[in-house]
């Protein structure tokens, strides 16, 4: 998993190289099999251990969507 993740958050920061004008992204946490959507996903949760990782100090999240994380820049 550690591995997988890596990759993601390389990725991620190379789009966002390629895209420097981008103000906001938006993390959707889907269900897996079993889970319930009315609680908080392990997706949800792996991506708020991750997403700090990603974004640094001038962007805000917003975790008040349930299992949604909205990441913003911050003017």
């Amino acid at each position: 998993m550690y591995r997988v993740m890596t990759t993601i958050v390389v990725v991620v920061k190379m789009f966002m190289n390629e895209h420097p004008k981008m103000v906001a992204y938006e993390f959707t946490g889907l269900a897996k099999e079993g889970e319930s959507e009315d609680k908080l996903t392990s997706r949800i949760n792996l991506y708020k251990r991750y997403l700090p990782r990603i974004f640094e100090k001038d962007w805000k999240f917003d975790y008040s969507k349930g299992n949604t994380i909205t990441v913003t820049r911050a003017k």
